[in-house]
């Protein structure tokens, strides 16, 4: 508790000296420096969860197969398939 006392003593000293003669711009440059200190941390936290959760995941292999009249697969990154059929698609067999 008395560190908090503390701490309030030297935050109305420094608003004496600064806040008493320029309100608006002490109260506009303590918001900026919260704004920035809060960021700062936001941005620490925010890689090291990144770090944290790159080490436990991994990458999948996919296979993808495609048999029969006017069928493609697309597996990957940048592929294009143009498939044209003239052909309309069976029709399912009732058993």
């Amino acid at each position: 508790m008395a560190r908090v006392k503390y701490m309030l003593d030297l935050a109305k000293t420094v608003y004496g000296w600064i806040g008493v003669q320029y309100p608006l711009g002490s109260l506009i440059g303590v918001t900026l420096l919260g704004a920035v200190l809060f960021g700062s941390f936001w941005w620490i936290i925010g890689h090291l969860w990144e770090v944290d959760h790159k080490a436990t995941t991994q990458t999948q292999s996919v296979h993808v197969e495609a048999s029969g009249d006017c069928s493609s697969a697309n597996a990957g990154n940048s592929n294009s398939i143009n498939v044209d059929c003239d052909k309309q698609p069976p029709k399912p067999q009732s058993k």
